[in-house]
């Protein structure tokens, strides 16, 4: 909800905005986001900290520059994070932990010496 937050915010001031037709968050530029609005919502002001909380929260980047190019404008969309639509805000949840692997249980035989 935090980022809900703040692209309710002025523009001018959190360096991101809503995309046109509402359905992703268009960040223009990412260093002077992580630098003047991060911290004062969260505990860092890292753009890679802040774009992986939304990678474990489920959201895609969408690509909108050529692969190898160095942009600070980037946009991220998430099948229930759009404009208008708080009500699908509890439907934004953080990943789940992949289940142990089977090798990774006490009760395996992976890696024991053969009888």
């Amino acid at each position: 909800a935090t980022l809900y937050e703040i692209l309710g915010e002025d523009k001018s001031e959190v360096h991101c905005h809503w995309s046109e037709d509402g359905e992703r968050v268009v960040f223009l530029d990412s260093d002077a986001f992580a630098r003047d609005v991060c911290p004062r919502y969260f505990r860092h002001s890292k753009w890679t900290s802040f774009s992986r909380m939304l990678n474990m929260y489920e959201f895609r980047k969408i690509s909108t520059s050529p692969r190898n190019a160095r942009s600070t404008r980037h946009e991220f969309a998430h099948e229930f994070f759009t404009r208008d639509r708080k009500d699908l805000l509890n439907r934004v949840q953080r990943k789940r932990r992949a289940s142990p692997r089977v090798e990774d249980s006490p009760d395996s035989d992976v890696g024991q010496p053969a009888p």
